[in-house]
This record gives structure tokens, C-alpha cells and sequence, in this order.
């Protein structure tokens, strides 16, 4: 089972549950944030996953189009400078 934690750092940033971030999938999109969890790769080496929920309208594109949650890496994420 994979742990979760409050925050994260993004390019020195840091991150924490209810904030927005940006990622691609298919084309830029923006995700907020609903959990932060530790997870392990093939390999057994940590890495860091967000769970994302897309607000209102459904997330687009071919891979994950028409979901309102999904999961990407912490390293396939930015923060928003608005």
C-alpha cells in the first residue's frame, strides 16, 4: 500500500493537497490536487505520485479524455505562476 503525505516539491516549489498543477497528457492540462502518495517502481525505488481530479468538466484527450481523476508522476508535473 503506498503512503501518502501532505506535500511535495515541484523545481523547488512546494506543493500540497487543494493546489493546481499543471501536466500533458495529450496537450497541457491542469489537475488539482487530492492526494500526494509514495509509491515504488519496478525496481523497488520511490517515487512520487499526485492524484488529480479535474474540477468541473472532465479531463480531454485520448488517454484519460472524459476522466474527472487521474494519477501522474510528481517529475511530469509543474506548478502554476498565476
Amino acid at each position: 500500500m503506498a503512503q501518502t503525505q501532505t506535500h511535495a516539491e515541484i523545481d523547488g516549489k512546494k506543493v500540497k493537497v487543494g493546489d493546481s498543477v499543471g501536466f500533458k497528457c495529450d496537450y497541457e492540462q491542469i489537475g488539482q490536487i487530492k492526494e500526494i502518495k509514495i509509491e515504488r517502481d519496478w525496481i523497488g525505488n520511490p517515487k512520487t505520485v499526485l492524484v488529480l481530479t479535474s474540477g468541473s468538466m472532465p479531463f480531454g484527450g485520448g488517454y484519460i479524455g472524459g476522466q474527472r481523476e487521474t494519477e501522474m508522476e510528481l517529475d511530469r508535473c509543474w506548478t502554476l505562476d498565476y
